[in-house]
Order: C-alpha cells, then structure tokens, then sequence
C-alpha cells in the first residue's frame, strides 16, 4: 500500500474516532387516565341505594405510562369538586393498571365525579331499582298432535317479564333442531303474553318443536285413503247391473226352451245345478271388489 493511502485511512479513523456516538433519549414518564366507570353495589352502572344507612359507589380508571421511564403519580378523585380520595401509582414505561375508589354516602342526590380529565356520574336512591326485564316461557301446546304431510300445527306457549323493567322479548321456534321462525315483542314489567306459531313438515315421522327452553313434537301420519260417495254409488249401480244381467240370461235361456216349464226328474236336477252355478258366479261378481280392495 502506498504512502497516500495509509495517510487517508489514518486520518478518517481519527475522525470517526473524534466523532461522540449519538444515542436516542428515552421518553419520560406520561400517564394517561382512560376507562372510568362508575358502579353500585350489585353492579348497577351510575346508581346506588342506601342500605344499612349507606350507599357505596366503586369507581374504577386504567391508568398507562406512555413513557419509556418508571415514574410515580398521584391520581386524585373529586366529587361534587371535592377531592375525596387519592391514589399513589407507580409504573414502568409502557405498563398500565387499574385501580378503583370507593365511595360511601348518607345522603339521597345526584354526585358529579372528576378524576384527572375524565368525568362522570352518580345517583343515591333511598330504595333499589327496578329489576332489569328477563322473560320466560311456559305452557307450550302444540295441536294437533298428529296431522298429515303438510297439514299446519299451532305451537303456542306464554312468555312473562319476570323483571320490573319493560323489555322486548325474542322468542324462536326451532323445528327438528332448526330455527324456522322468530318473533319479538314488548313487555311491560310482571306482563305475560301467548305466542303462537305455525309449522308444518312433509316428512312422516315424528318431528320436535322447541321455544326458549320448552320442547315438544308431533307426528306426521300416512294419508288414510278414503272412498267418496259417488265412488260408492258407482259400485252398488255396478252390482245391480250384475243381477240384471243374470237374470236377463236365465229369461233368455228360459224362453229359447233350454230351460223347458214342465220336465222330468234329471231336468230338474241338470236346472237345479245350473241355478247353483249362476248362484256361485253371482257371489264371486258381487265379492269381487271386497276381495280386490283387501289385497
């Protein structure tokens, strides 16, 4: 390597070497407030009752260090402007916590809540709330129990609001597992009401009906075959053309002299056994159909 080349490598180490490393500085510590919420005794958000004299309210915020550094605060709670409470907290950057006041008061009214820039509210009542709504059903009847293939059946039941509270109810009808149909409506609080759906299946068998936690079924059936009244008149007619016809041929045979008035012993037996024939015959005619609709 040449002179030239030593003395420029020589000074640009000198110059990296004079020049003071460059280091990111870490944020300070900044906490964020967020989240306030304001809570009864059973968990009511914004309201409380006086028990045993008191009514206890907890009010609950996430604090975050958006910072990079640990650091300490004091977060303060004022109601109605004055500070009740205060919290020390102490965080490394990034991290968060939650933390909650409880507040106890004597007296019925409204409380304004203020921590840090956040707000919010409260009321003490002198007896609980209204219940929220919730609803039941009971007594479902499905009818008929048993219908043909596509015939329609009524599946009926009552829903009450056993809450104090209005609400609006959702009731389903699954059949066979599947939701076929869905009906709402508005309840005021301890009011009842009857739903009624209407449901049919093609498929013979037995098939379940189910709304809210009530079950059910109901049975498709094979058609019965029936037999109109003109079908009827059609089969006596039928038979009453047989007996014409028969005794027509035995007028016929009669008046040709093959069945003579007046004859000997033998004729009489030869006639006797032919009327038996057309007797026996007459019978098979007019069982015919029975035998033929029972096979």
């Amino acid at each position: 390597m040449n002179k030239g080349c030593t003395f420029v490598l020589v000074v640009l180490t000198l110059v990296f070497a004079l020049i003071p490393s460059v280091h990111a500085e870490a944020k300070p510590a900044e906490f964020a407030l967020s989240g306030l919420i304001i809570t009864g005794p059973h968990g009511e958000i914004g309201e409380a009752w006086i028990e045993k004299s008191v009514a206890v309210v907890t009010i609950s915020l996430l604090v975050t260090n958006i910072g990079d550094l640990e650091c300490n605060t004091t977060v303060d709670l004022l109601v109605n402007g004055v500070k009740e409470q205060s919290k020390s907290v102490s965080l490394a950057g990034g991290a968060r916590t939650m933390i909650s006041f409880t507040v106890t008061k004597t007296t019925v009214g409204s409380y304004a809540v203020k921590v840090g820039d956040l707000t919010g509210s409260f009321t003490v009542m002198n007896t609980p709330p209204p219940t929220p709504a919730a609803f039941t059903f009971t007594g479902l009847v499905i009818s008929p129990a048993n219908v043909t293939s596509g015939a329609e059946v009524t599946v009926s039941m009552t829903v009450k609001n056993t809450g104090e509270k209005s609400g609006i109810y959702s009731a389903e009808l699954k059949l066979d597992g599947a939701i076929k149909e869905t009906k709402t409506g508005t309840l005021a609080g301890g009011a009842s009401a009857t739903v009624t759906f209407k449901v049919s299946s093609q498929t013979e068998g037995i098939h379940t009906v189910q709304v809210g936690d009530q079950k059910g079924s109901f049975t498709v059936i094979t058609t019965p075959k029936t037999v109109s009244i003109w079908s009827s008149l059609a089969y006596i007619a039928g038979i009453l053309i047989i007996i014409a016809v028969v005794v027509a041929s035995v007028y016929v045979l009669y008046r040709r002299g093959r069945l003579p008035a007046q004859s000997t012993k033998e004729d009489t037996l030869r006639r006797a056994g032919v009327f038996r024939n057309c007797c026996s015959n007459l019978e098979l005619l007019v069982l015919a159909p029975f035998i033929c609709s029972i096979l």
